[in-house]
């Protein structure tokens, strides 16, 4: 593949994103902007076609460039207007944007819950990170899903001062950057979901767990935009389930300790059992051999008691 067939697929690939993504451009604006001087992958994309658009309307290079200043409110008249219009340059060269998948999808969602992103001035990247995960299965798909999309090695360890797996990549300036906008926005990856809507397991190992106390799958998290993000999806699905506030809202098990600790935010669950439970197992199910094998007993539980009503487990009909 030539260079020029290298860019045409990474601005069709930048299109399908664009497409894809519920955002709003001051939002992508404002992702690092007190700390860079470079706009984000996306914000450089729109800018190129927007100087294309002035191009062929007849403007001169330096106009242009105190146009895209004003709409795009940048710090600086950007300089490589010229060199992007005759193209000298490209400004996704050096990005690497993946094809909108599965593994995309289940990595937005594992960082809804686990994920952390960051901005690494040195490099001018945007670091990826999943810190403190009990479960080395969880940390090795997280790995092999990035490295599949991404290309380069996500970097896995084991924190003896905390306890808990802890993941790195550093190397796809479009990945974190999508993370951090799934972070401050989670409807924003919506569209995305309604493509790969089981792609939701990704928060389930990451936040949602299988209690046989309860006998239900239950998913904890404190930001209710997230909740309500997998109640849409869950009905994409025809899986019951009832979003709540968590009855003791201040009150958690870490999962690494076993240890109570008081939380600062209310907590918010999603909770699904009885006769949605099979369905969940088999549509979405667990990434974790420990919470697949949780799930498992519970369904056989059920299903011991399919004498009683109140116990019945059965396949919900599709919508």
């Amino acid at each position: 593949m030539t260079i020029d067939q290298r860019i045409h697929e990474k601005e069709r690939m930048m299109e399908m994103w664009l497409k894809l993504l519920d955002i709003d451009i001051d939002d992508v604006r404002s992702i690092d902007a007190e700390k860079r001087v470079t706009p984000t992958p996306i914000v450089k994309y729109l800018l190129l076609k927007r100087a294309r658009q002035l191009r062929t309307k007849g403007y001169g290079y330096l106009k242009i460039a105190k146009i895209l200043k004003d709409e795009f409110r940048l710090r600086h008249t950007p300089k490589t207007v010229y060199f992007w219009l005759t193209n000298k340059t490209h400004p996704l060269t050096n990005i690497k944007i993946p094809q909108p998948s599965y593994d995309i999808a289940y990595i937005l969602c594992a960082g809804l819950g686990d994920g952390a992103t960051a901005y690494a001035k040195t490099r001018g990247v945007r670091k990826i990170s999943f810190d403190h995960i009990k479960d080395i299965d969880f940390v090795l798909t997280l790995k092999h899903k990035i490295e599949k999309c991404c290309g380069a090695t996500a970097i896995v360890r084991y924190d003896d001062k905390r306890g808990g797996y802890c993941l790195d990549y550093d190397d796809s300036t479009f990945l974190g950057y999508l993370l951090a906008i799934t972070k401050r926005k989670p409807s924003a990856i919506f569209p995305l979901l309604r493509r790969y809507p089981t792609a939701i397991r990704g928060i389930f190992d990451a936040d949602g767990g299988a209690y046989e106390d309860s006998k239900a799958v239950l998913l904890y998290n404190t930001n209710i935009e997230v909740i309500k993000l997998v109640s849409n999806v869950l009905k994409l699905l025809n899986i019951h389930h009832i979003p709540r506030p968590r009855t003791h809202a201040d009150s958690m098990i870490d999962p690494r300790t076993g240890k109570a600790y008081q939380t600062k935010n209310k907590i918010f669950e999603i909770y699904i059992c009885r006769c949605c439970l099979l369905r969940f197992r088999t549509l979405i199910g667990f990434s974790i051999k420990r919470k697949l094998e949780a799930v498992d007993k519970i369904i056989q539980y059920r299903r011991e008691k399919m004498g009683d009503e109140r116990h019945k487990i059965r396949w919900c009909p599709p919508s």
